[in-house]
């Protein structure tokens, strides 16, 4: 009888074991998908003001890149949430939250929604606008920081 108790606690502890490091891979996964996503993101929105700079009308291209770019923002707020979830559920498995706690009790959601609306700031695709600084702008040193 305690040979067979020891061998199922055994089972048991393994199969937490186990399911903790899926559960650390899927995170881990996770993580990576978004922020690679986020920064080929990145680089298309820094393409897409360069661009910006030597055109003021409006063109296909560059719709395009910005609907590129739109998908993508929301690829890393789906990636984002998954990588939430799993966090989540390996708090659980690990008792790191309370029994009871959901991912909106347990403080998960608000990070959540903090990355996700950091990540809406991008270039919306069939908006066209721009933003002029004197200051960053060759020999007007004396409108910017050098007064």
């Amino acid at each position: 009888s305690g040979l067979m108790e020891t061998r199922e606690k055994k089972r048991t502890t393994t199969s937490t074991g186990y399911q903790l490091e899926v559960l650390a891979n899927k995170r881990r996964t996770f993580c990576f998908i978004v922020g690679g996503v986020g920064l080929l993101a990145l680089a298309i929105q820094i393409l897409i003001v360069e661009l910006k700079r030597h055109t003021d009308e409006p063109n296909s291209f560059l719709t395009a890149l910005k609907f590129i770019n739109s998908l993508l923002t929301i690829a890393a707020i789906v990636g984002l949430w998954q990588y939430y979830r799993v966090d989540y559920l390996k708090q659980k498995r690990t008792s790191e939250v309370l029994e009871g706690d959901t991912m909106v009790s347990s403080g998960t959601t608000q990070l959540l929604i903090l990355e996700a609306l950091i990540l809406l700031i991008h270039s919306p695709p069939f908006l066209l606008f721009s933003v002029q600084s004197s200051v960053l702008t060759p020999g007007n040193e004396r409108k910017g920081w050098h007064t």
